[in-house]
């Protein structure tokens, strides 16, 4: 975990990588997710965050297809008062190009594709199919002193780069789960333990085990589909880190599981098929959950029915966890948008105190103002009780109507 304080989240221009996490700012990072899901619960907190962002854009480039990340980076974008452009692509004849509005798809240079979005908006949100094309867009916006943004929301084809949105957003809800205040209680979390179910060479599954192991010293148990371990790189790092983590190749007793589906998109239909029929994937139901003692459950959301990984009410009935409390991946899901709309803020307007947009939206407000007694005018309300001295450079009539009537 990044242990320089000018590292910390809020004085990066990017977010990358977990790896530049230190305590201090996953703190922080927490701290601000918490304070804006309580602000939109607040009265006009919706509409008053809308002036958060206002006036800044996002693209998101998405090399691969999204569901979940592309819909909740752009909603949590545009709950912060951003316009936001999407330019998207998928693998066509086992090539990845992006939308046919877009000349990187027709031979551009990738790095000036880049730069031309850098040019134009304030924060590239990219899912790139090569491990490190978010970083070299980072490192030429800061050459060429652009004043952008760059996050990483997931790169690299088969597992081996990393997911750090999605890792946050896990956090989170491990936190919300468990009710632990991360402020002063993190200093607890080796008592915990995750298992990681199915597919633990993904990149969320990287980046959770650096986050959740590596950083906050959590116990990792792997319970994998053979040939989808934690690849020897991840490994070695944990083993140097001096993590604790095991590799199984059935259920294990934990904390808390986050299960994945089969990567059928990079395995393949044949092998997928293979892996299903056999049985050497595991699913989750409240049976198993109770057997080995999950207190919450995770998923990458969607999941694929065919997989039968995580089993609905319509498949499994009363067996599914979909209606128990222990089904945390419902409130995973609502999360990411809030952890993004906190990644988000701490990169573009990362000293905003959300209370201070009241403030704002009273001031613009007010047009006009009491020579005589100061009292001033509100575009709504009319003249009310509220004095001042001078204020900003309101219009100054000489008497209002209560002075008048006096």
């Amino acid at each position: 975990m990044e242990t320089n304080p000018d590292r910390a989240l809020g004085k990066l221009n990017h977010f990358l990588s977990v790896r530049d996490f230190s305590v201090s700012s996953l703190i922080n990072l927490m701290r601000k997710t918490l304070e804006i899901k309580n602000f939109i619960r607040k009265p006009k907190g919706p509409e008053l965050l809308l002036r958060a962002c206002a006036g800044k854009q996002m693209v998101n480039v998405f090399f691969q297809d999204s569901t979940r990340t592309r819909s909740s980076s752009s909603s949590a974008a545009a709950s912060l008062g951003m316009f936001v452009e999407n330019i998207l692509g998928t693998k066509v004849d086992g090539e990845y190009k992006l939308a046919y509005t877009s000349l990187y798809s027709k031979g551009a240079a990738f790095l000036d594709e880049m730069m031309t979005y850098a040019a134009y908006f304030d924060l590239i949100n990219i899912r790139a199919h090569k491990v490190g094309m978010a970083e070299e867009i980072a490192r030429e916006i800061d050459r060429r002193g652009y004043n952008g943004h760059v996050i990483n929301s997931a790169d690299g084809e088969k597992g081996e780069g990393e997911h750090p949105t999605q890792a946050a957003t896990n956090i989170y809800t491990f936190f919300g789960g468990f009710g632990i205040d991360i402020e002063k209680d993190w200093k607890r979390l080796p008592q915990y333990s995750v298992a990681f179910i199915n597919d633990c060479r993904n990149r969320v599954v990287r980046s959770d085990s650096l986050l959740m192991g590596k950083a906050l010293g959590m116990e990792l148990k792997y319970c994998c589909v053979p040939g989808l371990e934690p690849d020897e790189l991840l490994q070695n790092e944990l083993k140097s880190a001096g993590v604790r983590f095991s590799i199984h190749y059935n259920l294990q007793p934990a904390s808390v599981a986050s299960i994945s589906r089969i990567p059928e998109d990079w395995l393949g239909k044949e092998r997928t098929e293979e892996i299903l029929r056999s049985g050497q994937s595991c699913s989750i139901t409240r049976r198993t959950a109770d057997e080995f003692g999950y207190a919450g459950v995770m998923h990458a959301f969607p999941r694929f029915e065919r997989g039968n990984e995580l089993p609905s009410r319509n498949t499994a009935g009363d067996l599914s966890l979909d209606d128990d409390d222990r089904a945390w991946y419902w409130k995973q899901i609502r999360n990411g948008k809030f952890v993004r709309m906190a990644v988000i803020l701490m990169l573009l307007n990362p000293s905003l105190e959300l209370e201070s947009l009241r403030l704002q939206e009273l001031n613009a407000s007010f047009i006009g103002q009491c020579y005589h007694c100061g009292r001033l005018q509100n575009s709504v309300s009319g003249w009310g009780d509220l004095k001042a001295e001078r204020y900003k450079e309101l219009p100054l009539l000489p008497f209002c109507p209560k002075c008048q009537k006096k």
